[in-house]
């Protein structure tokens, strides 16, 4: 069924650049319609459908850009409320600790027993939310990488907490989220000051992802109230998932190659610049349309 330009944004249709990829051509071409005029409806189709593609990208760099320089603050309730969450998933059944302190929060990987001391660095806010999405979302591989089920481990292994609050400080560097050279504009997130990476990272933010459903667009929520929203406009109430779908696929990489190099907590540092350098040498390749695409040039065998 064709439909006019002007209801492209509003179903989500978008395509990532002005061309006509075979996904988008069936909207353009009306079956009455053949020769010049419907080439013409099909560039201008097009070409409206690239714009909102565009507009939808900048808001969600722009929302991600505001989440990456949110900080940790436990006076605020939804901070607290996101802490509970990974308390809750990580120790099912136990009390959480009044004042926060508790010996456990190291069992889970922080370096101490006052989790704000940890996430007050970095990447701060964002490594929460992404641990709450992974423990609510992907709870097989939040209990795996957190108890260290997979292969044969370490005697000294990397703490949990910290490996996360590495990849997600790792690839709001890597996306230029947090400023610096390399850095995505949220005006012109495909402009030349851009990294490779962060350019390869666009085609993610694609409204129309393997499971967002057909037809609509995938609107933005921080997990814990942490950072700002972005709605694309859609209204299945799915969540802006790409930067925690791609957190969660770089963490199980980490530790793959962990498992990989035999590696112990000393060389850490050398598995982290490994996984850094396949997941940019990935983005960079410009041939990822998506997190499953992502995941099929970083863990095919998974």
């Amino acid at each position: 069924m064709w439909r006019p330009p002007d209801q492209l944004r509003r179903a989500g249709d978008t395509p990532t650049s002005g061309s006509c990829p075979g996904r988008w051509r069936r909207w353009c071409t009306p079956p009455s319609q053949s020769g010049a005029l419907s080439s013409a409806c099909c560039t201008a189709c097009c070409r409206q459908a690239a714009a909102s593609c565009r507009c939808l990208q900048e808001e969600r760099v722009a929302a991600l850009q505001r989440r990456a320089r949110v900080t940790f603050d436990d006076e605020l309730p939804q901070h607290q409320a996101a802490l509970r969450e990974l308390w809750g998933a990580a120790f099912p059944g136990a009390p959480f600790p009044p004042g926060v302190r508790h010996e456990q929060w190291k069992q889970l990987g922080f370096q101490s027993d006052v989790p704000a001391r940890d996430l007050s660095r970095g990447a701060g806010m964002l490594t929460l939310e992404c641990l709450v999405w992974m423990a609510q979302e992907r709870p097989a591989t939040f209990h795996a990488l957190s108890r260290k089920t997979a292969g044969v481990r370490a005697e000294w292994e990397y703490p949990f907490a910290a490996g996360g609050a590495n990849v997600a400080f790792m690839l709001a560097e890597l996306l230029g989220l947090r400023g610096g050279v390399g850095a995505v504009s949220a005006s012109s997130p495909a402009g030349p000051a851009a990294s490779p990476a962060a350019r390869g990272f666009l085609p993610l933010l694609d409204p129309l992802l393997p499971g967002s459903g057909e037809g609509r667009s995938v609107g933005c929520v921080a997990v814990g109230g942490g950072g700002a929203a972005c709605d694309g406009g859609g209204s299945g109430g799915d969540s802006c998932r790409q930067f925690e779908e791609l957190f969660e696929l770089t963490f199980r990489l980490l530790d793959q190659v962990w498992l990989e190099r035999k590696a112990g907590y000393m060389q850490f540092p050398a598995v982290m610049s490994e996984v850094r350098e396949r997941v940019e040498r990935a983005l960079a390749s410009g041939r990822a349309a998506s997190v499953a695409d992502m995941e099929q040039m970083l863990l095919p065998a998974a």
